[in-house]
């Protein structure tokens, strides 16, 4: 019998980085049921279940192809970008095995220069990501979140957490206005710490860290990159890790590993985040497929509500960033979606009946329906989601950190291997080439 010949079909044109990091021509293809990004003649896996992928699609709105924009065209669109990164060095304090910042290598920027560019956009409530290599490295890191609080900017820190051992200097970023960390941390035990970023005794040396932060007062995000045949196994156990420790951890971000830059480890296949959710659910009995991808369309119907009320301008714009999320609540010893799955489904379906008229029958029909989408969770998420739209500081630490509740987000880490342009993804100013 002739083998059957598997059909490349293409889902949609995008732009990404070409190889030598210049804005080319993209397109995402489907072939064998999986989802790849085609570029200069090479395809990169972007997600294994393509069914998954066009859900994902089908709860957000496109982005614009933005490309990469000059300093002038960034300035111009200012109002649509809420979060900044700035990679303030290349230096690093860990050789890591699967280690992808030396690809992105700049130039440092010095206290004036950050200076000149936060002047620029002083009280416009920006997330500003204080990022790298390793930004504890630089000893000016304090001077520099007082700089971003000082002109109206809200900081957090991408960190590996190992300055954050002591407890002296956690004082010091904490006095200078740092509140919001976000901590590397692979698994619960050495072994798998110890593979991904090449150092042993590391899992002590970050749960000194995290007990300064808790100690501190300092609100944390773990990030966790999962590589297959490595830290599979320990999903389930980091989820309730941070739940568990909701005092001060208020979410966890779960990504995939991306094979670019130094790779220094043998992976027997790349992960994606449908890999990764059923991962989660073999190890759980709260992580759920259809669940996720039912929040995600709760996220893209209130999107949608509030632009039809109020306008495009409140409403962030729900891309297609490749994630989905949920938010789970402790009972006891054990964990549940904050919304039941049911009860989500039927908010969906109402939401989605009072937005098929004008914005005058969305009104009335809101009020109407207003019994059939009273929720207390859900009230919770719609504050935590206003707020976010003007990223007051603190009301939406306030609104976001539930107490008793976890955020847990599946993630792909868009880089410039795998980065498509239609995901909403902006490539921020730099004044540094």
């Amino acid at each position: 019998m002739r083998p059957s010949l598997k059909t490349l079909s293409l889902i949609r044109k995008t732009k990404s980085f070409s190889f030598s990091r210049e804005e080319t021509d993209a397109y995402i293809v489907e072939y064998d049921g999986s989802v790849y990004l085609l570029k200069e003649g090479k395809m990169i896996l972007k997600e294994t279940d393509a069914f998954f992928y066009k859900k994902l699609k089908e709860y957000s709105k496109e982005g614009d192809c933005v490309g990469i924009l000059s300093g002038e065209e960034f300035f111009k669109r200012l109002d649509e970008i809420s979060t900044i990164a700035i990679n303030l060095t290349d230096k690093c304090n860990l050789d890591c095995n699967i280690c992808f910042a030396k690809v992105f290598r700049q130039k440092e920027w010095s206290i004036e220069e950050l200076k000149t560019f936060l002047e620029k956009i002083k009280n416009r409530r920006k997330l500003i990501i204080l990022t790298g290599g390793e930004p504890t490295t630089r000893p000016d890191l304090p001077e520099i979140i007082r700089l971003v609080v000082k002109y109206g900017n809200i900081p957090h820190l991408y960190t590996n957490g190992i300055k954050l051992a002591d407890p002296e200097y956690v004082k010091e970023l904490k006095k200078a206005g740092l509140r919001i960390i976000h901590f590397t941390l692979d698994g619960l035990t050495d072994e798998s710490n110890a593979t991904l970023r090449g150092r042993h005794g590391l899992l002590l040396i970050k749960l000194k860290a995290l007990k300064n932060l808790r100690e501190m007062g300092m609100k944390v995000i773990l990030s966790m990159t999962v590589v297959d045949g490595i830290n599979t196994w320990e999903i389930g156990n980091m989820i309730r890790f941070a739940a568990f420790n909701n005092d001060f951890i208020k979410g966890i971000i779960i990504r995939p590993l991306v094979p670019q830059g130094r790779l220094n480890i043998e992976v027997n296949r790349i992960l994606t985040v449908s890999d990764l959710i059923k991962l989660a659910e073999n190890q759980t009995d709260f992580i759920d497929m259809n669940y996720l991808l039912e929040f995600r369309r709760l996220r893209y119907n209130s999107y949608r509500l509030i632009q039809k009320i109020f306008g495009k301008k409140y409403a962030r714009n729900v891309s297609f960033e490749h994630f989905v999320s949920c938010i789970l609540k402790k009972e006891g010893d054990s964990l549940k979606p904050a919304i039941e799955y049911e009860k989500l489904k039927r908010i969906n379906n109402t939401i989605e009946e009072v937005l098929r008229g004008s914005r005058f029958y969305t009104l009335v029909s809101l009020i109407k329906n207003l019994p059939k989408l009273w929720d207390k969770e859900l009230l919770k998420l719609a504050t935590m989601g206003w707020l976010s739209r003007f990223n007051f500081a603190k009301l939406y630490e306030d609104a976001f950190y539930l107490k008793n509740r976890i955020r847990v987000y599946f993630s792909e880490l868009s880089t410039m291997l795998n980065a498509d342009f239609r995901d909403g993804i902006a490539v921020s100013y730099t004044h540094l080439t």
